[in-house]
């Protein structure tokens, strides 16, 4: 069966990320510090929530305020957005080569306050044919839910899209759904030389 789409992951596929920028945003350049702060707020239950829509922005805001003790007048929003430095080098030779010749989708863990940000900022983003969060399908990576409602949304099997992303595990996950899944992390000619075995140039 031909592949008839490509799902993208954004971060480390797309934009180049770098989450201790939202914490230097913060004022705190100790590393070890900044690995302290980022493991509770990466992996804390309401970050994941943010995620899957089910928790707001000012919910998550106001816990990270509590968390971290920070006064009211502390520019969040502005550092937590901080992280998405923007998009890599040489980027849109993906969408130059394929962009109105195969649908192309990205597909995302992601929130509210990132989406509105990088749709602003990133031109580059406007050129998918559509953008599938994980806020809006209600379900993150590697959930299986989250793929299989993507595919859905595009109308399409699992075995008909190309997925790459940057973490191992949705890769993996993806995999095991039936998608013709790969691994690359900040990487345009890896990304493009895994699009290139399956379309044609």
């Amino acid at each position: 069966m031909l592949a008839k789409a490509i799902f993208l992951d954004i971060g480390g596929i797309v934009l180049e990320i770098n989450w201790r920028k939202t914490v230097e945003a913060l004022g705190v350049f100790d590393r070890s510090q900044q690995d302290q702060i980022w493991s509770v707020l990466g992996s804390a239950k309401i970050h994941l929530e943010l995620e899957r829509g089910n928790a707001t922005p000012q919910e998550f805001f106001a816990f990270v305020r509590s968390e971290l003790k920070l006064s009211p007048e502390a520019p969040l929003e502005e550092a937590w957005n901080q992280l998405i430095l923007g998009p890599l080098p040489q980027v849109d030779q993906i969408f130059d080569r394929y962009a109105g010749r195969v649908p192309l989708y990205a597909l995302s863990n992601t929130n509210r306050p990132h989406y509105d940000y990088f749709m602003k900022q990133f031109p580059v983003m406007k050129r998918f044919d559509r953008i599938l969060t994980s806020f809006e399908l209600g379900h993150r990576k590697p959930d299986s839910e989250i793929y299989m409602a993507a595919a859905t949304e595009v109308g399409l099997s699992p075995s008909e899209i190309v997925f790459i992303d940057d973490s191992p595990a949705n890769v993996d996950a993806a995999g095991r759904l039936g998608f013709r899944s790969f691994h690359s992390v900040n990487s345009v000619s890896a990304t493009l030389e895994i699009l290139q075995r399956h379309f044609s140039n």
